[in-house]
């Protein structure tokens, strides 16, 4: 192998020189071109790289716990199950079968039913309210042992209203008796 040497060069004429030195200066060129677009690539890649590490870590702890989720989830589906009703039951139904197990409770608890009517259901974004309404009467006893008796009930009875009035008093009845209208509504999921 021979080593550089510069009076070489020299003895070169001078359209030669000229030749050699463009065309290690394109070799140059074409080697900084792709230095720089391996250098730009290795950047893009690196921060793309730094973007997805959190995303992976998330990734990586859902699967560690995916036990513990499954679990949450079904407790949670149990829960809901419990407060609602079903999707697979049908609104008027629902509605005539809350309206009946209001009107039992009620007149359990002592109260005197006089009337009862079911409302429109209102979709909501996954589930259905179904609005029941109902007029009683009956003593103060027996409307905090039926008010006790919706809040035991399952699925989940919301009261949204809720108004009372004195009843006519009877002659000689120490007890104090009152009118009931109440607005009650349940959840169907959709």
């Amino acid at each position: 192998m021979r080593r550089w040497n510069p009076d070489l060069w020299r003895q070169l004429p001078r359209h030669a020189q000229v030749v050699a030195a463009g065309c290690a200066g394109a070799i140059a060129l074409v080697v900084l071109v792709i230095l720089s677009s391996l250098w730009s690539w290795h950047s893009d890649n690196s921060q793309r790289l730094e973007d997805i590490e959190p995303r992976i870590a998330r990734l990586l702890g859902y699967i560690h716990s995916f036990d513990q989720l499954d679990v949450a989830a079904a407790h949670t589906h149990a829960q809901l199950a419990s407060l609602t009703y079903p999707a697979g039951s049908d609104s008027a139904a629902t509605g005539a079968n809350v309206q009946q197990q209001l009107r039992h409770q009620l007149e359990a608890a002592g109260l005197s039913v006089t009337g009862s009517q079911v409302l429109a259901a209102q979709a909501r974004q996954g589930f259905e309210e179904i609005r029941v309404n109902l007029t009683a009467s009956g003593s103060m006893e027996a409307l905090d042992q039926a008010l006790l008796a919706l809040q035991q009930m399952r699925p989940l009875v919301l009261v949204n209203s809720l108004e009372l009035s004195p009843a006519r008093a009877r002659r000689n009845d120490p007890e104090q008796n009152v009118m009931l209208q109440l607005g009650v509504s349940v959840v169907r999921l959709l």
